[in-house]
């Protein structure tokens, strides 16, 4: 049986093996005759999410085996609110914007300061999720608008996202 070249791709691309500090790549004998290949990622993070594809070549024809790696990212609130304060004049409207990050695609919830659910009346309104990729592997960014419609004194107080 003919010796066979093993090669590794990410996302199509070659994968760089001399970066030994991400990549691990280690030839597994299987018989006496064969041989595998294991790729090993080092420090793994959401850039690495995407599809692995090993490739066996020999002088007689090709195989191609590939799989998708999905990489959790815990959510990040991306511009913390603590410490900012945001005043509005009684009767007109304004809005806070809660941006979050992660995979998968953070719950963006408001709440009173004392962690109830917003009271569903027609002038505090939490919006739709806005969802957008970050671009970077499979983590997403979601953000929610806080909107407060002819402000009145008893809307005052602490909202937490």
């Amino acid at each position: 049986e003919p010796d066979s070249t093993i090669s590794w791709y990410f996302n199509d691309a070659p994968v760089n093996v001399t970066d030994t500090t991400k990549y691990t790549i280690v030839d597994l004998p299987l018989t006496s005759s064969s041989h595998g290949s294991v790729i090993r990622i080092n420090n793994v993070g959401s850039c690495d999410a995407g599809t692995y594809t090993c490739n066996a070549t020999n002088v007689i024809s090709s195989d191609t085996s590939s799989g998708v790696l999905t990489v959790n990212v815990a959510p990040n609130i991306s511009r913390p609110l603590e410490g900012e304060e945001f005043n509005i004049t009684e009767g007109t409207e304004g809005s806070i914007t809660c941006t979050a990050t992660g995979y998968p695609v953070p719950t963006v919830v408001w709440q009173n300061s004392d962690g109830s659910s917003l009271s569903s009346n027609m002038r505090l309104v939490s919006g739709d999720p806005v969802v957008t990729s970050t671009g970077v592997g499979n983590v997403s960014s979601v953000s929610v608008e806080l909107m407060l419609i002819g402000a009145v004194r008893g809307d005052s107080g602490m909202y937490t996202c």
